[in-house]
């Protein structure tokens, strides 16, 4: 089942078939993540602000908010729904993960995304997500570290199961967003025991967890000492790499799947920190090779690849077709990539469907099979996204029951109340003076002395032997 904003529920076949599925998405606004050194009073006001807007999108302040009313996120959802039924021919599903610390009105963006499903729109599916709150300090000096691990994945565990009445329910892990590396551990090894805690109490299904690591390679980047500190940087991208193969052996260490349905795990976010300075699509081969030989070393790791990414749609899908040739197509899934206010339609760029759409153009005309474009653009993660069993309902006791010793041999509820005779019960009177027959014939017979003069008592004299009473005895 499927853990929509509108609670868990079975798919229709016509919603699953070569559904566009985009995870994580950021359909936010309001946002306090904005860098100190943003312009934080300039708008967007004039076409020259929005050049300088793309041509350096973390500059502005504002640009960094996305959505600033419900209204205009429900809008461009609207917007890509439209567009992927157009282009595609299909239905679209969004991944909401912006963490709840980056997020103003969680609770209104429900509400925009209930009013789109329910009119037959875009499916939208909530993460239960985390950041570091901004510039809060990496970890609490007053907690030990098994403490801060157990509230957060509490948290996870709660929103999972929540109440579509009382709050929003939660239908995957994520997405969490790893900034720094003191964080790593701690916040894996959550998500990891909340999967897995979740798994034994449904039916052993586990919900997808999505961790971003986009802003682990920015920090990352700025601790290389080798003269290349910038995000793209041989160096950096090699540290990530790292950390992000530790961060895979410590989840399957603590989510420890068993026999249990298998561990999900979606890295996102890795492609921003692909080094800029290869030479061309064979030095890319190379990068990609690393990462296969880091990432898809067993079956838990999905890889979520930015459409929109800033390196150009054809190198994503010459990145997507050679993962795909190395047999990884059933291993990737992709987002549209908005993170940014002037990524919207509203304000000139793709929205959230138009980057996916493009690049599965450009992905068919590569030549990759369209049964891998059509898993990679969403089949891939809906499948993992079908995790949810519903406790199964316990049977109802049965009710006590009594037979009749008659010779109808019926069972009557225990409401009805039995004629009782010795330890016989029965249903009628009828049933009861032809079982009375049935013994008396089953009896020796007596000689005629004993018999003779018995006649007229014989009656009386079984009335007592075979006294009768409505009810238990």
């Amino acid at each position: 089942m499927l853990v929509s904003v509108l609670g868990a529920r079975d798919v229709r076949d016509d919603e699953t078939e070569g559904c566009l599925v985009l995870a994580p998405e950021r359909v936010r606004w309001a946002s306090d993540v904005v860098p100190d050194d943003a312009h934080v009073d300039s708008t967007l006001g004039s076409l020259n602000e929005l050049a300088a807007a793309r041509a350096d999108p973390e500059r502005l302040a504002r640009n960094w908010a996305l959505c600033e009313t419900v209204d205009e996120a429900e809008n461009e959802l609207a917007a890509a729904t439209d567009l992927t039924a157009s282009k595609l021919g299909r239905n679209l599903l969004i991944c909401e993960g912006s963490p709840p610390e980056r997020h103003a009105d969680r609770e209104a963006l429900v509400q925009a995304a209930t009013r789109l499903e329910t009119r037959g729109g875009a499916l939208m599916v909530l993460g239960s997500g985390w950041a570091r709150p901004s510039r809060s300090p990496a970890s609490s000096g007053t907690s030990s570290r098994e403490d801060r691990i157990s509230i957060l994945r509490d948290r996870f565990i709660a929103d999972l199961e929540g109440t579509p009445a009382q709050s929003p329910r939660c239908g995957f892990i994520g997405e969490v967003d790893i900034e720094d590396e003191q964080d790593l551990d701690d916040v894996v090894c959550a998500a990891a025991r909340a999967q897995k805690i979740i798994a034994q109490r449904h039916g052993n299904g586990r919900p997808p967890v999505v961790i971003r690591i986009s802003g682990l390679a920015r920090t990352l980047a700025s601790l290389c000492k080798d003269g290349e500190n910038f995000v793209g940087s041989h160096a950096a991208f090699a540290s990530l790499l790292e950390r992000c193969a530790r961060m895979l052996a410590l989840f399957e260490q603590e989510a420890d799947s068993g026999e249990t349905a298998p561990n999900s795990l979606v890295i996102a976010g890795l492609l921003d920190a692909l080094p800029h300075a290869y030479l061309g699509l064979e030095l890319l081969s190379q990068v990609l090779d690393s990462v296969s030989s880091a990432l898809f070393v067993t079956p838990t790791a999905q890889l979520s690849i930015e459409a929109n990414a800033a390196m150009g749609t054809h190198l994503v899908a010459s990145t997507l077709v050679h993962l795909s040739k190395c047999g990884f197509a059933d291993r990737l899934c992709v987002c549209s990539g908005v993170r940014f206010k002037t990524d919207l339609q509203k304000w000139g760029g793709d929205g959230y469907a138009m980057g996916p759409v493009r690049l599965a153009e450009v992905l068919a005309r590569a030549g990759l099979p369209t049964e891998s474009v059509t898993r990679i653009l969403g089949e891939n993660l809906f499948r993992t996204l079908l995790w949810y069993a519903p406790p199964v309902a316990e049977a109802p006791k049965p009710r006590p029951r009594w037979a009749c010793d008659g010779p109808c041999g019926k069972t009557y509820s225990a409401k009805r109340e039995p004629f009782t005779r010795l330890e016989f019960r029965y249903c009628s009177m009828d049933c009861l003076r032809a079982h009375q027959r049935e013994l008396d014939a089953d009896k020796p017979a007596k000689d005629d002395g004993n018999r003779r003069g018995g006649g007229g008592r014989r009656g009386a004299g079984n009335v007592g032997k075979w006294g009768v009473t409505v009810g238990s005895s």
